[in-house]
């Protein structure tokens, strides 16, 4: 319990009246839960499991003396009511479930039962981490118990609050006893840890490479739990030997439940503001909510994967060969609309057809020159992908965009037995043949597309001044693709060995995957996190895996958002370049419009908020 209004975001919660289940508004997709045995409430992932779900049903009933009062019961254990633990001070007691008072409910004498519901207007709340706040001041509202007793609100109060709990508005839990106290998922009674506002203790680092877990406002001190075969979460100094204490190693596994779309493989959404302010990462770059952007087929964006790789045809007509890119001047393919369905065309044909704006809310693919018509798949086996009027309940028009394989995922619920995504369905200049849905499991299939926005730079977009997550600024796993092309830079996994580029994986791989140290400009090897890339002067400016060192200025590496080009500050005028599949990466003189030497930064885990750098 805490003192009503103090935690806004940890104390403002929303009631789904189908399932009956009480969620938490600044943390999506948990949900209130009895706690089993011990009885301690808790939150946890909400639940479809019918087994689950039995700890997270709950019903308000009303008292008769008074509206607007009455007791929270769990409604598969009618018996068990919320009970705050006889709180009259914050955090002096864990709210928990216990047995309901067996007297007269009409005339309600256990105080510690009596709860009142309130609706909280014009409350949004802000997924920020501020620094950490200094000790608040301790306040003076104390309420006295044995001179207070609870007065009944006014008669229309219980209607009117009820009928919008229903709809899904916030919602305030408040104790009758002591009316200043209302329940709060912020604090240890619940055993959770959060990035709330309410305090600096909740809020940790973690290290991917090492898997530490850091406490925020107490630096050097990671999770433990080493605690003498008892298994108790605790602080201890940070084990900063090479290999971590087995009791300090901690790897986060996402559950696979979810009560909304499931679609386990997309990666990079961003939520700021409770789904109000969106952005996507693609290529690199930012898209925000709203603007206009071409589905580009990524194998007809780059030249030099036609000698490369193998071709593809498509699952839609196996006579077309997908991948040799023979238009003339390489011209780029996107999805777009004609005579109602999606087809691939030129990007600039038709502009008006071929831009689409994306609406996080609903995951829908909206057409810019008329965004009340969405993409759909309703017909996608038979006539194939098709536009129709917007549907913000319809599984035929979600999707979600995989950043890390580039593609677009329908999303629908967990019980699809593959996750299929949008294919680009070919490409015949004399008959264009309608986009479909195929499976997502192939390399150099047509359902890999980028994201490009219009304009004269569409190629290579600018990074905006603000607003952008900054890989190179923080501790974060990331993959370097070379910008033209499906191909990712690799690390050999061996001291002394060549840095080159390879295939892109679509499961994350070791071999590509890197972290950029904030106390120096370096590029760690997540396979190897001991060893760093590095420009080695007297082998020709290769680059090369090298063991990690303080002073070594061949190992300082900075990358530039507006041209996409990695360089060694040391070495002026040179820039990284390869030459393809399994060619080294080396230094080289810096070029404009140089295409082996832009590179994308790509997140191979999703992105924190911009505002976000640790959770």
């Amino acid at each position: 319990m805490i003192y009503c209004g103090s935690e806004p975001a940890s104390e403002t919660f929303e009631y789904d009246s189908q399932t009956q289940q009480i969620k938490s508004v600044s943390k999506r997709g948990l949900c209130w839960h009895d706690g089993s045995d011990p009885s301690l409430m808790q939150l946890q992932l909400c639940s479809t499991d019918a087994e689950q779900l039995k700890h997270q049903q709950f019903a308000f009933e009303p008292v008769k003396w008074g509206d607007g009062f009455g007791i929270v019961q769990n409604v598969n254990r009618p018996s068990q009511c919320l009970d705050d633990g006889e709180a009259w001070v914050p955090r002096s007691t864990s709210v928990q479930m216990s047995a309901c008072d067996q007297r007269n409910w009409d005339y309600m004498a256990n105080y510690n039962q009596l709860l009142s519901i309130e609706l909280v207007t014009g409350y949004v709340p802000e997924i920020t981490l501020p620094p950490p706040p200094p000790t608040p001041e301790p306040t003076t509202l104390t309420p006295e118990p044995s001179s207070w007793t609870p007065e009944p609100p006014s008669s229309n109060a219980s209607s009117s609050v009820l009928e919008s709990i229903v709809n899904q508005a916030p919602l305030r839990v408040r104790t009758a006893k002591a009316a200043n106290l209302c329940v709060t998922d912020g604090v240890d009674a619940f055993r959770m840890l959060t990035y709330g506002e309410d305090s600096s203790s909740e809020t940790f680092v973690y290290d991917v490479v090492t898997q530490h877990v850091m406490s925020w406002s107490k630096p050097g001190w990671c999770w433990d739990i080493n605690d003498y075969g008892e298994c108790n979460l605790r602080l201890q100094p940070c084990d900063v030997q090479h290999e971590p204490a087995q009791y300090q190693r901690f790897m986060y596994n996402p559950s696979s439940e979810s009560n909304a779309l499931c679609a386990p493989s997309a990666l990079g959404f961003q939520e700021l503001s409770q789904a109000l302010e969106m952005s996507l990462k693609s290529g690199g770059w930012v898209l925000t909510t709203g603007q206009p952007f071409y589905l580009q087929s990524i194998f007809k964006l780059s030249p030099p994967m036609q000698s490369e790789l193998p071709p593809f045809n498509s699952t839609r007509n196996p006579d077309m060969d997908d991948s040799p890119m023979m238009i003339p001047g390489y011209a780029s393919l996107c999805l777009g609309a004609s005579d109602g369905l999606m087809k691939l065309m030129p990007c600039e044909e038709h502009t008006e057809s071929t831009l689409f704006t994306y609406d996080l809310a609903t995951y829908s693919l909206h057409n810019a020159a008329h965004p009340e018509f969405c993409l759909d798949d309703t017909d996608a086996d038979t006539k194939g992908l098709s536009l129709r009027p917007c549907d913000a309940f319809s599984y035929n028009q979600k999707f979600m965009y995989n950043f890390f394989t580039f593609q677009w995922i329908k999303a629908g619920t967990c019980d699809d037995e593959k996750e299929q995504c949008i294919d680009d369905g070919g490409y015949n200049p004399l008959q264009h043949t309608a986009g479909t849905l195929r499976d997502c499991n192939s390399f150099g299939s047509p359902t890999q597309m980028t994201m490009i926005v219009p304009g004269p730079q569409s190629e290579l977009p600018s990074f905006p001044t603000n607003g952008t997550p900054k890989l190179f600024a923080i501790e974060f796993p990331f993959r370097l693709r070379l910008f033209s092309s499906f191909l990712c830079v690799a690390d050999s996994s061996t001291e002394g060995g060549v840095i080159g580029t390879e295939p892109c994986t679509f499961n994350p791989a070791k071999t590509q995957t890197f972290v950029y140290r904030k106390d120096a400009p370096q590029i760690r090897s997540v396979a190897k996190p001991w060893l760093c890339l590095t420009a080695n002067t007297p082998d020709n400016n290769a680059v090369i895996l090298a063991r990690c060192g303080d002073t070594s200025e061949d190992q300082h590496f900075k990358f530039d958002e507006n041209s996409g080009q990695l360089t060694n500050p040391h070495k002026t005028g040179l820039c990284v370049e390869t030459t393809g599949v399994q060619s080294t990466l080396a230094l080289r003189p810096c070029g404009e419009k140089n295409w082996r030497q832009v590179f994308s930064v790509e997140g191979v885990s999703p992105l924190p908020p911009p505002s976000l750098q640790v959770a």
